[in-house]
């Protein structure tokens, strides 16, 4: 099967199998021996058995070509190149060699169509039966010069070819060669060899199986990973292993941010992202002693971005597949159409022990594995993962072997080898990360590990767009590190707006941010695929606490003002911009913005007024419209005319505002509601007040349904005064509140504050289930002194640490060997609140 053709340091290799004319639904697929690896019946020991050389598992286009046979001891001696008579033939190089008599039965997991395969030096009596599980038809041919061979049964479902007793073939002869076309679908057929004879010790009754072709149903995905497109102005990300960690990368500019740690580990490999289930697949390296590998690592890993969960996705990959002298390590992978190709290496490596692909497919609903299948296979001693890909239905192997550095282009329908380019210079094969629109990616480190990370286009023909090199970087600092691996095209989950739809016309991108735990407004931030929903109520959002108070709307007074808690901690400036819909149009036009910008950095949360002055609207007592505030960094360029969109980093909030043109004498100022020690502390500030007025506040789960909860009555008139009253009431979910002033049977509401109860989310656990080690993210407002403490199931205290935190994201690596397996509940204990979350220890 293998033609070269030297140009330039590159080998084109072409497939010369035969392939017959599919019909509709079906696409020309093969197998091709000189790229795969067919475990002999004996040799391989302890990496391979018997049982696994009898029933072998080969990617057949977007199925699977099952390979069963009763051949013992070394009479299935795997592939080879010895026969060469292949002229005429539907196979070339490599094919499998068998001795004597046995029964190969070849199957499929969804009926081909127009099987086509040769068999090899057929002779000195052997009889070969060839018998389909349908009605399909199968015909023979011999294409030898002379009648070595003898046809019976033609034209039906069960045809043979005896060879003439007397006659030993040589392997370059096509006497013996019998070409083999099964018109018709077949789900399998079966190959039965009778009557081996042998000839003074020069025939042993070995015989050839050629590559194998057939109309194959279903094809690869196309623009697999579309799901993670980007919005406009959005970095287009892909993944990659930085030490333990998991990083996504901007290409363009090399910026990168963490997706996750896994504490479990020093070094993670064989990265792999489903952008559809939203699934990370790694590995975890270098888990011998001193970081050297480890035969025995087995487990492949599956982190769960959209719960932010660790898990175990194949515990152990032999029962599935086999792994060599360094188990799943050093290896690479690529996920694609719904499949996780996991490359296993070998670090002894010969042409008899390969680095080999494999294809894992899961189960739609469990998404546990439920079949693997062999992709790819080359000489182990001339071949390293560096890393691979998949897209559009070929194979890429960035192959980063010393001396040997190739890059692979392979058809995974017919197995042709599309083209194998070897690099010059220092184009040396990296990792392979492929973007949303599939442009492939070098991207490791610039020199020895650890060392900066950098990031080049791949041209697609061997070489890299050095002139478009970028370093890795992470908050404007170079990343020194390892970088294991790289992974497929990845879109992070953004905060969305919840103002009812006319503020995010279709047509256009709404407003989002990408959140940072850097830079957001009051205490934290959403996390989103889509938005939560688009609401009249503007309620849908579960962490909208960023405006702390705000006046009512009043148009008659031609003013509005509100109050806006934030966090910068990015080491740059940040912009606030804000909108309030006074015209009632249902958009927040330029005009009804406010910005503040070159708002510093600081470690400490702030509080900054918003006012806007000399307002003409059309508003109505007891008609509500709506306010936007978002915060991005000053560099992003947002203005004003920027009330949709993307930006990166940062957050938008929504909010439903009252309209009262404030018929009442006493007149409100501003009306908080704020999260104290998981109650709710609300406060109230009015300009002068009228004898008789009485403040109610009143409460809600839904925003519609209120309830009062405390009235106060004004004995006497006054000027500027505050009030504060704490309900005693437990904040559970999402709590609102608001302010009712009423006078003489009249009444006007208050701007409505909204609440969350502490989420014990802003605790992260990972993983969880663990093993010896997590880690504790702890996202708070509230600095200072913290004790983590740990408790069993039957609420004794098994471990705790203090530890001291810092306003925004914490992060506490703790070491959890020394506790059994169970179940554990972590309190996160300070002067103020408390916090607890379950973990889950596994071993």
């Amino acid at each position: 099967m293998k033609k070269f053709l030297l140009l330039s340091f590159t080998v084109i290799l072409l497939f010369h199998g035969s392939f017959s004319q599919c019909g509709a639904g079906y696409t020309n697929c093969a197998v091709n021996w000189d790229y795969l690896q067919f475990f002999p019946s004996a040799g391989l020991s302890p990496y391979t058995d018997l049982t696994r050389s009898q029933t072998q598992n080969f990617a057949f286009g977007t199925q699977i070509m099952t390979v069963t046979h009763n051949y013992t001891g070394s009479n299935a001696t795997g592939e080879d190149g010895n026969n060469t008579a292949e002229t005429g033939a539907f196979g070339f190089g490599n094919d499998i060699h068998f001795l004597g008599d046995g029964t190969i039965t070849v199957s499929f997991q969804k009926s081909v169509d127009n099987v086509k395969f040769s068999l090899f030096d057929i002779d000195y009596n052997q009889k070969v039966t060839i018998t389909t599980n349908t009605g399909s038809i199968v015909t023979l041919a011999s294409i030898g010069a002379t009648t070595d061979l003898t046809l019976a049964g033609n034209g039906t479902v069960s045809a043979s070819a005896t060879a003439a007793a007397t006659t030993a073939v040589a392997t370059s002869s096509t006497d013996g060669t019998l070409n083999v076309n099964i018109t018709g679908t077949v789900t399998s057929f079966s190959i039965v060899v009778t009557q081996t004879g042998t000839k003074n010790g020069k025939e042993n009754g070995e015989f050839w199986l050629s590559d194998i072709s057939a109309c194959s149903p279903g094809t690869f995905a196309t623009n697999y990973f579309a799901p993670s497109k980007p919005y406009t102005n959005q970095a287009g990300y892909v993944l990659t292993v930085v030490d333990n960690s998991v990083y996504y990368v901007d290409p363009v500019t090399g910026k990168s941010k963490l997706l996750f740690t896994d504490p479990g580990a020093t070094s993670l490999n064989s990265l792999g992202y489903d952008p559809v289930k939203h699934y990370v697949y790694y590995v975890h390296d270098a888990t011998g002693s001193g970081g050297t590998t480890n035969a025995a690592n087995k487990s492949v890993y599956r982190y769960n971005y959209d719960m932010d969960t660790f898990g175990v996705a194949i515990n152990d990959v032999t029962a599935w597949l086999p792994t060599f002298d360094v188990g799943v390590e050093i290896g690479g992978a690529s996920f694609y159409d719904s499949s996780l190709y996991l490359g296993v290496d070998v670090a002894g490596g010969t042409n008899a022990t390969k680095s080999l692909l494999w294809r894992i497919d899961f189960t739609n609903t469990t998404y546990t594995p439920k079949a693997a299948s062999q992709v790819f296979a080359t000489d182990g001693s001339k071949h390293d993962w560096g890393d691979l890909g998949v897209t559009n239905g070929v194979l890429y192997d960035f192959d980063s072997k010393a001396t040997f550095e190739n890059y692979y282009h392979q058809d995974l329908y017919t197995k042709n080898m599309i083209a194998v380019y070897s690099p010059t210079g220092s184009n040396t094969p990296k990792q392979m990360a492929i973007d949303w629109n599939n442009q492939l990616y070098s991207l490791g480190n610039s020199g020895g590990a650890p060392s900066t990370g950098v990031v080049i286009p791949y041209n697609g023909d061997g070489t890299v767009n050095t002139a478009a090199q970028k370093t890795l970087t992470l908050n404007g600092t170079n990343i020194l590190a390892r970088y294991g691996d790289a992974g497929e095209a990845f879109k992070p989950k953004v905060d969305f707006g919840d103002a009812p739809a006319s503020y995010d016309p279709v047509g256009s991108d709404p407003a989002m941010h990408e959140i940072s735990s850097l830079l957001y407004l009051g205490t934290s931030s959403s996390n989103e695929w889509v938005t939560r929903g688009q609401t009249a109520l503007a309620n849908s959002d579960n962490y909208d606490d960023g405006m702390v108070s705000g006046s009512l709307v009043n148009p008659s007074s031609g003013s509005y003002y509100c109050s806006v808690k934030y966090l910068n901690n990015t080491g740059s400036t940040a912009t606030i911009c804000a909108w309030v819909d006074f015209n009632n149009n249902g958009v927040f036009d330029p005009g009804e913005g406010k910005m503040i910008d070159t708002l510093s950095s600081s470690a400490t949360p702030k509080t900054i007024f918003i006012t806007w002055s000399g307002i003409s609207s059309s508003l109505t007592a007891g008609q509500y419209t709506y306010i936007r505030v978002r915060i991005a960094p000053t560099a992003n360029g947002m203005t004003t005319s920027n009330a949709t969109g993307f930006f990166g980093d940062g957050e938008v909030e929504d909010y439903r505002l009252p309209v009262s043109i404030n018929p009442l004498a006493t007149s409100l100022v501003t009306f908080n509601a704020v999260n104290k020690s998981g109650k709710a502390h609300t406060s109230w500030q009015i300009a002068n007040e009228e004898a008789g007025t009485e403040y109610t506040v009143q409460r809600s789960t839904d925003a519609m349904k209120w309830y009062n909860v405390y009235t106060q009555t004004v004995a006497v008139n006054g000027a500027a005064k505050t009030y504060v009253f704490d309900d005693p009431y437990l904040l559970e979910g999402t709590v609102y509140y608001r302010l009712q002033i009423a006078a003489k049977g009249t009444a006007a509401f208050s701007n409505i504050q909204k609440l969350q109860a502490t989420d014990r989310n802003n605790i992260r656990l990972t993983p969880n289930p663990a093993s010896s080690f997590v880690a504790v993210t702890i996202t708070t407002e509230t600095p200072g002194n913290t004790t983590l403490q740990f408790f069993d199931a039957s609420g004794r205290s098994v471990w705790y640490k203090n530890v001291t935190l810092v306003a925004g994201e914490n992060r506490q690596n703790l070491d959890l060997s020394s506790l059994p397996k169970g179940v554990y509940w972590m309190r996160l204990q300070n002067a103020s609140s408390s916090t607890t979350t379950e973990l889950l220890i596994k071993r």
